[in-house]
This record gives C-alpha cells, structure tokens and sequence, in this order.
C-alpha cells in the first residue's frame, strides 16, 4: 500500500509503499495515499491540499513593468522623488535603463530609504513580472 509520511503540520514529507505494520520514524505519521495526494502537500482532515509552488524572484524586469508594478503598489511617486535627490548618473539609469536588475545597488537604495523589506521588493519584482509590457496591435 502506498502511504503519505506526514510531519507535525500534516505536510507530506515523503510517499512511501510499504505494509500496514509499518511505521515512520519519530515525530512522523503515515496515512493512506489517496488521490490528491503530492509531496509537499498537505492533509486537511478531509482532502490533500496540492503543494505550494513558491514563485521565483525574477532577477530582471522592464523599467515599463517597474514602473507599473510602483504604480499599483502606490509608491511610483514616492520612488521618483527619491530619484530626484541621486546623483545624475543614478537618475540617468533609473531613466534610460533597459532592464532593471534585483541586484542593482539602486534598488538597495530605494528600498533602504523607503523602508521596505526585502520579502516586500520580492513581491514588487513578481508582480511586475506577471505585467503586460505591450500595446495590443490594432488591426
């Protein structure tokens, strides 16, 4: 038979098959491997729940998606007026760059002086990525 292993938090860790007398290690429970049922998911009482698949951080968006994701986010303004106060070269790239990089010095910048976390600049750069970043063509 084919069984869940389950931790603390009812999250399968493993899918084992083995007999019914079998037991999982310390801290561990096992249940049936029912349809549903995925590494990584969990057991609710009545159903597996399927796994949540973290979305990566894309290393690099367009400064269009940037902006729009700043937009949406109710911080454009508040990034621009930043901007304003940087050297020229550093408004230059904010201005004329053509990808806008996680890593960039920049975006540890603005984030440092608007007090953002890095988990809420992660969210920024995943929103913008999901972003349209074209006109439509009209026919």
């Amino acid at each position: 038979m084919r069984y869940a292993i389950l931790d603390a938090g009812n999250h399968v860790t493993n899918i084992a098959v083995a007999d019914a007398a079998w037991q999982p290690g310390e801290g561990l429970t096992k249940r049936e491997a029912t349809a549903g049922c995925e590494i990584g998911g969990r057991w609710t009482g009545s159903g597996w729940e399927p796994p949540v698949v973290a979305v990566p951080v894309p290393a690099a968006i367009t400064p269009l998606q940037a902006r729009r994701a700043l937009r949406a986010a109710d911080l454009l303004d508040a990034v621009n007026a930043w901007i304003a106060t940087q050297p020229d070269d550093a408004q230059e790239a904010w201005e004329y760059c053509v990808e806008v990089r996680r890593d960039d010095a920049l975006i540890a910048g603005a984030q440092a002086a608007l007090g953002l976390t890095a988990e809420q600049v992660d969210v920024l750069f995943r929103a913008a990525a999901e972003l349209i970043t074209c006109m439509p063509r009209q026919v």
